[in-house]
């Protein structure tokens, strides 16, 4: 009891962030609880019982499927509101590579959301998406679609503001290794749970400076191939 008095104030109700509703063993004999109040009460007060019933449906129900629909409106928003707005000012068939370092993508909480939101990978699409490949591929990627403009999108890792420039003013850019800029943290739209507390892992990450897990040789080899080079990281056969 004196854990779900002090739960009882906190600031999410219904599902956690992070797992189960918070007091999943007690829905059981709430239900059973619940139901057995219910048929007494149907027995001794049919009408009231039945329009209490309709009201807390009507009120409840309502409410619910109102606010959570307003809440998945806000987040199919924030996902996709930068990147719909920069496939818009792109002319018609056109080539678009965004970024794929995490200082220059935004991650929204604990959503395994894509660079890119929007994907589109056939000739029939207005603008075809690609993450920007490794700079020994780039000319290939390029040569793939010659009829068609380049455009390169990502997000200033200082302002977070997102920026969309042609291919050709944006060689500074498409010329870089594939490893993460180390004076910048990475894009993150921290989950409510975390607002509310200090926890902070990028900045706990930075903190602690972890020594870079060793990577299997053949993916180093490979990695350098294709002309970027991660000095920092072992090679475990």
């Amino acid at each position: 009891m004196a854990v779900i008095v002090f739960e009882a104030a906190y600031y999410s109700t219904g599902v956690s962030e992070t797992g189960p509703i918070y007091h999943f063993e007690l829905l059981l004999p709430a239900s059973a609880l619940a139901g057995s109040t219910l048929v007494a009460a149907l027995d001794r007060w049919p009408r009231a019982t039945a329009a209490t019933l309709v009201a807390h449906l009507a009120a409840g129900t309502g409410s619910f499927f109102v606010v959570q629909t307003a809440r998945l409106d806000r987040l199919v928003t924030a996902i996709h509101v930068d990147s719909d707005r920069a496939l818009a000012q792109i002319p018609d068939h056109a080539l678009l590579l965004y970024e794929s370092r995490n200082s220059e993508v935004l991650h929204l909480g604990w959503l395994l959301v894509a660079d890119f939101p929007r994907q589109y990978r056939s000739d029939r699409d207005r603008v075809v998406t690609y993450s920007r490949p490794p700079r020994a591929r780039l000319a290939g990627l390029l040569a793939a679609y010659p009829d068609r403009s380049c455009w390169y999108y990502h997000r200033d890792p200082a302002t977070a503001q997102s920026e969309l420039l042609p291919c050709a003013d944006a060689g500074q850019y498409l010329d870089r290794p594939y490893s993460d800029d180390s004076r910048f943290r990475d894009l993150w739209i921290r989950p409510t749970a975390f607002k509310r507390a200090d926890f902070d892992p990028y900045g706990d990450l930075r903190r602690i400076k972890p020594v870079p897990l060793p990577r299997p040789c053949c993916a180093l080899e490979e990695i350098r191939r294709t002309g970027d080079d991660i000095p920092d990281l072992r090679c475990d056969p």
